[in-house]
């Protein structure tokens, strides 16, 4: 009796633990970033939504590099996310009124460069 009890509790232990094991996924997204200010608030904004855990950007080849819990969030919940801060998310577009606000080195073929 003492063995199934122990056997039991053993079982019961390594379930929990995998239970509790956090999934964590990565995906590249391409943007349309297009200077320093972009990153910054890219790298401000996106590691605060839920399930992010890490972030990258690389303005040169304008993506973004996202680790994220995916138990918590998921690449189109991401994808949203930059979109709603003015930037094209892959298939997901900007927000309008966002990319309005964004200062103008960060628009599209606004002639300011990488800076």
């Amino acid at each position: 009796m003492k063995r199934i009890v122990t056997l039991f509790a053993v079982m019961l232990m390594v379930l929990a633990a995998t239970v509790a094991q956090a999934k964590t996924d990565s995906t590249t997204i391409k943007t349309t970033i297009q200077c320093s200010s972009c990153e910054k608030r890219i790298m401000k904004n996106l590691p605060f939504e839920k399930g992010v855990k890490d972030v990258k950007v690389d303005v040169d080849k304008q993506t973004v590099w996202v680790a994220y819990d995916a138990g918590k969030t998921d690449v189109k919940k991401i994808k949203e996310a930059i979109a709603k801060l003015g930037y094209d998310a892959d298939d997901v577009k900007r927000d309008a009124k966002a990319y309005e606000k964004l200062p103008a080195c960060c628009k599209e073929n606004s002639g300011f460069g990488k800076h």
